[in-house]
């Protein structure tokens, strides 16, 4: 894969006037990864969630990916945006428990 960088866009639009405050987004963008090892275990992990789609997964045109999340944005009412890099939270958590050591 030539460019590993991805961004996933989840929100809870109605397509109605009140989206416009009341519609929050999350965006996760990081890094993905073709899944190769136990990807037989991965797909049945797939399967037991949506067993209706079965047959897409199986298409020899499917691949399944992992993906590290670096950042989050949160963005409600239109214009609040917050963002949370979990590199630096991985990062502070692991300090913090070295020093409990």
């Amino acid at each position: 894969m030539k460019n590993s960088n991805i961004s996933i866009l989840i929100d809870n639009r109605k397509n109605n006037s009140s989206d416009f405050n009341n519609a929050i987004t999350v965006t996760a963008q990081g890094k993905a990864k073709e899944i190769q090892e136990n990807r037989e275990y991965f797909k049945s992990l797939f399967i037991n969630k949506h067993p209706n789609l079965i047959d897409f997964i199986n298409s020899s045109d499917c691949a399944l990916f992992r993906i590290k999340v670096d950042n989050y944005q949160y963005v409600s009412n239109f214009q609040n945006v917050e963002s949370i890099d979990t590199r630096n939270i991985i990062f502070k958590e692991f300090i913090r428990e070295k020093r409990n050591d």
